[in-house]
């Protein structure tokens, strides 16, 4: 009986044993599960926080950078048009204020004639980008042509040159005084009413001529070549993160579009950038350049004044015109617009990019604030223990 009575004392004992250990690992776990609750939670809500305002931030972030670069690029082509131009201005008062040239205003003979041409032909030869240099008389009637084709200088013929009275170009450049500058349109070479094919873009810069008593006798003008300008443009827009575009004042495309679409001004086409995004290019109106955002997207856009070159900061003296006649008030609202269109997908695409680094990031951060709370909840528990 006393035997059956210690082996049940015992056996409570060790079931008693074993109740306190199970409550004992019981409590050290939850313990330990607090500890790390305890340090885990607050961390966690600050890095959950730091990765909720990341992430609202971020299309802001994307939008902004992609409006630094942008703006970069249509500034760098901008100054690279003004840049251009101050060369082929330079370049025409040189011819325009000759004294070879003005020899022959006083004397039209052929021999002056001949001097004017072959002068003409040397600084042609010497600049090959100038497609044609010429002198018309106070009628719009060339009197000296030269034509550069393919590197080769031809001097044209007395009997071949053309009536140019009835072009825009020279009534508009005529009307400027002594040392006042026109810059024409961007456009298509014309001869005799037809567009020349292959076609040939063209810039004419013109300035009017006057002899040695200040009477004016005609006007010099320089047709330039502005292939190599607008590829160096180009070259500018491939590195954008949005597609480019160059446009005249009236909207119409000069480059960045396939070729059909291009040049519309000169087929009689209507379409232009207004159509396409009319909201843009009200935008566009009221300013010299600025940014528009859209359901289409980011649009950055810059104007440039070929006309008046003031605004460009580039050319000093040199008097230009104060757009005092009708045809320079017109002359000088023209201008060239460079476009960058930035879609929606791509700002959400670069937007997306950004967020997947960044929670991968969080994610990583998660975890080894985890494995570091464990550490400290473990050895805070395990000194508890010790103490007790």
């Amino acid at each position: 009986m006393n035997d059956s009575s210690g082996a049940d004392l015992r056996s409570r004992s060790i079931e008693a044993d074993a109740d306190a250990e199970v409550q004992g690992e019981f409590s050290e776990r939850r313990e330990l599960l607090v500890s790390f609750l305890w340090l885990f939670i607050p961390v966690s809500i600050v890095l959950a926080g730091i990765f909720y305002a990341f992430s609202n931030q971020t299309q802001k972030y994307e939008l902004q950078t992609a409006l630094i670069r942008e703006e970069a690029a249509l500034s760098n082509a901008s100054q690279l048009t003004s840049l251009i131009f101050v060369q082929k201005l330079s370049d025409l008062f040189v011819l325009a204020e000759g004294e070879v040239l003005r020899s022959y205003l006083h004397e039209g003979n052929l021999k002056n004639w001949v001097r004017v041409a072959r002068e003409f032909s040397l600084f042609a030869r010497r600049k090959p980008k100038y497609m044609q240099i010429r002198f018309l008389d106070d009628q719009g009637m060339e009197l000296i042509r030269i034509n550069n084709i393919g590197g080769e200088q031809e001097i044209v013929p007395r009997a071949q040159l053309q009536d140019k009275g009835a072009r825009y170009y020279f009534r508009e450049s005529f009307e400027l005084d002594q040392g006042q500058i026109y810059i024409s349109p961007l456009d298509l070479n014309v001869e005799k009413g037809v567009i020349e094919q292959p076609i040939r873009p063209t810039i004419r810069f013109a300035t009017p001529v006057v002899d040695g008593y200040g009477e004016k006798r005609g006007v010099l003008i320089i047709n330039y070549d502005p292939q190599e300008l607008l590829q160096r443009i180009e070259d500018i827009f491939i590195s954008r993160l949005g597609q480019a575009v160059m446009l005249n004042s009236d909207g119409y495309w000069l480059l960045g579009k396939p070729e059909e679409e291009l040049w519309g001004f000169m087929y009689g086409r209507e379409e232009t950038f207004k159509d396409d995004y009319p909201d843009v290019w009200h935008a566009m109106e009221s300013s010299d350049k600025g940014s528009f955002f859209s359901d289409q997207g980011l649009f950055v856009f810059q104007k440039t004044y070929p006309m008046d070159m003031s605004k460009q900061g580039t050319l000093e003296n040199i008097e230009f015109s104060q757009l005092d006649s009708p045809g320079e008030r017109q002359a000088g609202q023209r201008h060239w617009i460079f476009v960058t269109h930035v879609s929606k997908d791509k700002i959400e695409e670069l937007t997306l990019k950004r967020l997947v680094v960044a929670a991968i990031t969080y994610l990583l951060l998660f975890f080894v604030t985890a494995l570091i709370s464990l550490f400290f909840a473990r050895n805070s528990v395990q000194k508890k223990l010790a103490y007790r």
